[in-house]
């Protein structure tokens, strides 16, 4: 993985600091879509980027298996999760063997090995005064109106990934995942 972080300077936004990180060792398990960036606010002349960003579906499906291999259980990947459902409809029940796929492509790595078992204990031990605790400390705040379905769809992804423990625990380094090709991605989507 590259890093690069570049220093902008503008009379709308200030300074601020801008990070790239464009990784080559990632499976990819669909299509990603053609967009355009554009600023949140008009900047001079620049109207916008054309590039190509994950499908919906392939960031719902990283932030679950980051959420299960990253140091310890991190509130910001709960939080997209669950607004990917509550806003794109997506489960991530429905995309069992897609997570699983990315869990073992992951595995490859022994830091990942290490944290999946203790993270997904954290994680089905959780309450949601806890979740709603670390969110804050995050800087994530929920409006009153959505908080009790943030934490109904909680529940829900606990259940999902608890019903899911020990395919999660279980997944087998001798069965590596493998990079797919743009055929097989293209049929997926």
């Amino acid at each position: 993985m590259a890093t690069m972080k570049v220093r902008c300077t503008s009379s709308d936004f200030g300074r601020d600091l801008l990070k790239i990180q464009v990784n080559l060792d990632e499976l990819l398990l669909f299509e990603p879509k053609s967009v355009v960036a554009r600023p949140l606010k008009e900047f001079g002349e620049y109207r916008g980027i054309p590039l190509r960003a994950y499908n919906p579906r392939e960031i719902l499906v990283e932030k679950v298996r980051a959420l299960l291999t990253r140091k310890g259980v991190v509130a910001r990947d709960l939080f997209d999760i669950i607004t990917l459902e509550m806003r794109r409809g997506l489960k991530a029940s429905d995309f069992r063997k897609e997570i699983l796929e990315k869990v073992r492509f992951a595995l490859r790595y022994k830091r990942y090995r290490e944290r999946l078992a203790p993270n997904l204990d954290d994680l089905l031990k959780m309450g949601g005064k806890e979740l709603l605790e670390l969110l804050e400390v995050e800087g994530i705040s929920l409006h009153d109106a959505t908080r009790s379905e943030f934490l109904r769809r909680f529940r829900k992804l606990k259940e999902f990934l608890a019903a899911m423990r020990d395919d999660l625990v279980g997944v087998s380094l001798s069965t590596p995942a493998r990079r797919r090709t743009r055929r097989e991605i293209r049929n997926r989507s």
